[in-house]
C-alpha cells in the first residue's frame, strides 16, 4: 500500500504540470523509472500507436528497454504486439520453450537480454487500445507487483486520457504524434551527449533532463539545438 501511496502521490504532482508534448514523454518516462524503482522489474516500457496505427517505443525506464521493445515491433511478435493486437493483458509469461515457439524471434532477444519474465497491460482510449505497458523481469516477479505494475497501467491512462483529451480524440492522436515526434530528437540528443562527453546514454538523459529544468526550456527545445550542433552551455553540469 506504501508503494502505491507514493507513486501515486508522485506521478499525481507531476501530472499537473502536463501541458506539451514533451511533458507528456517525460512523464511517461518518470512513470517507468518510478515503477522499476518500486518493484522487482528489470525494465519498464510503454509503447504507443502513431497516427498511422503503428506500434511505437515511447518511454522506458533505461535505454536498454527501447532496442529490445523496437525489436519486438520490427519483428511484429511479442508481449507488446499481441496485447496492443488482442486489446487484453499479456499476463506474466515465463519465457519457456512455449514462448520460444510463440515468440521465437522475440524470446531469444529476450532471453539473451537476460530477462526471463514479460507482462503487458494494454492501454486504451475508449474502446481501442492505444498502447502497452510491458514490465521484463530477471525472476518471476511478486503478485503484488503484478498489481502494481496494473497501476502504473492506470496512471499512464489517466495521463493520456486527460479532461481535455476525452471530449477531443483527435487532440490525443495529435498529442502522440508529437510525443513521439518529441523521442526521436530526445534519442538524438541523448546519442549526441553520449559521445560528447563519453558518458552511458542513462546519464546523458539526465544531463539533458537537468539542462531542460535548469533553464526553463521544454527538453525538446534542448534536444533539438543539441541535434543541430547549437548546445546550449552544459560546463556547469558535466563538472
Amino acid at each position: 500500500m506504501f508503494r502505491h501511496s507514493l507513486l501515486t502521490r508522485t506521478m499525481a504532482v507531476r501530472m499537473d504540470t502536463l501541458a506539451t508534448d514533451d511533458d507528456l514523454v517525460e512523464f511517461l518516462h518518470a512513470l517507468c523509472e518510478r515503477c522499476a524503482e518500486l518493484t522487482a522489474a528489470a525494465e519498464i516500457g510503454i509503447a504507443l500507436n502513431d497516427r498511422r496505427g503503428v506500434l511505437r517505443a515511447t518511454a522506458s525506464s533505461t535505454s536498454r528497454m527501447p532496442v529490445l521493445e523496437l525489436f519486438e515491433i520490427q519483428c511484429d511478435e511479442g508481449p507488446s504486439v499481441e496485447c496492443v493486437a488482442r486489446g487484453t493483458p499479456i499476463e506474466s509469461t515465463q519465457l519457456s520453450d512455449e514462448t520460444l515457439t510463440r515468440w521465437p524471434r522475440f524470446h531469444r532477444a529476450a532471453v539473451a537480454a537476460g530477462f526471463r519474465q514479460v507482462l503487458a497491460l494494454p492501454l486504451r482510449l475508449r474502446d481501442d487500445t492505444i498502447g502497452a505497458v510491458s514490465v521484463f523481469g530477471a525472476q518471476a516477479l511478486p503478485a503484488a507487483d503484478l498489481a502494481f505494475a496494473q497501476a502504473v497501467a492506470d496512471i499512464a491512462n489517466i495521463a493520456i486520457l486527460r479532461e481535455r483529451a476525452v471530449h477531443d480524440p483527435q487532440l490525443v492522436v495529435d498529442q502522440f504524434e508529437g510525443a513521439l515526434k518529441s523521442r526521436i530528437v530526445i534519442e538524438q540528443a541523448k546519442g549526441v551527449l553520449a559521445q560528447q562527453h563519453r558518458i552511458p546514454v542513462e546519464e546523458a538523459f539526465n544531463l539533458l533532463r537537468a539542462q531542460s529544468r535548469s533553464h526553463n526550456r521544454r527538453i525538446t527545445e534542448v534536444a533539438l539545438s543539441i541535434v543541430t550542433g547549437q548546445p546550449p552551455d552544459l560546463h556547469n553540469l558535466t563538472a
